[in-house]
């Protein structure tokens, strides 16, 4: 009976776990998303901004300043008017075909983004903490296991049959994955490995 009280325990203690991981990554991935929208946002305000200036100082170039300078300031004027333009026309390219994460580098775009990312890393401290939980040592099957749906169908067979042994739960629950043929990783595999590069129960990072 104390066996059996054990892994009822356990299998309590592993759905409370997955569903604070559910929460803890839905919240994560929606501030990925609000991240991913701010530097489209930036993005898309800086190559605007770039290209309003550039049609500005064609106009000038073009229309307003050479007819009324001196013949003497118009090689200067079209000199300066000049670089400004093509040093206007390489930062409008250089920020159009850059890619998300290496815009996501440059400076002023970190200091923008600090707030989000800064709840992103505590996201993913929450997450790390709760992945180091001490009882896990004591898992005794596969982290693709670690589910839901599963866990509940893996407490049903300890209450239906106590004597039950944990080889027995494992071997049921991989034959019902594989007549449902599937192959998605649960979402405590998916964590592990993405925080510490590793299959459950190793850690490298």
């Amino acid at each position: 009976m104390d066996g059996n009280n054990e892994k009822l325990v356990l299998l309590e203690h592993l759905r409370q776990l997955n569903d604070t991981l559910t929460r803890l990554s839905a919240r994560r991935r929606r501030l990925r998303a609000e991240r991913r929208v701010r530097l489209g946002q930036l993005k898309n305000t800086v190559t605007f901004i770039l290209s309003f200036v550039l049609t500005a100082l064609a106009a000038v170039l073009a229309f307003f300043g050479l007819p009324f300078l001196p013949i003497d300031k118009i090689i200067a004027y079209v000199v300066g008017t000049a670089v400004a333009f093509f040093t206007t026309l390489y930062l409008l390219i250089y920020y159009s075909i850059l890619n998300r994460d290496r815009f996501s580098r440059q400076k002023w775009v970190k200091k923008r983004l600090q707030p989000v990312n800064t709840k992103i890393s505590r996201m993913d401290t929450e997450i790390r903490s709760l992945l180091s939980a001490s009882f896990l040592d004591a898992i005794p099957f596969d982290a693709r296991l670690i589910d839901k749906q599963l866990l509940a169908e893996a407490h049903e067979m300890v209450v239906a049959e106590p004597e039950i042994s944990w080889v027995e739960i494992e071997r049921r629950l991989d034959t019902q994955l594989m007549l449902q043929r599937t192959r998605r990783q649960s979402l405590f595999a998916s964590e592990w490995f993405r925080l510490f590069g590793a299959s459950f129960p190793e850690k490298r990072a």
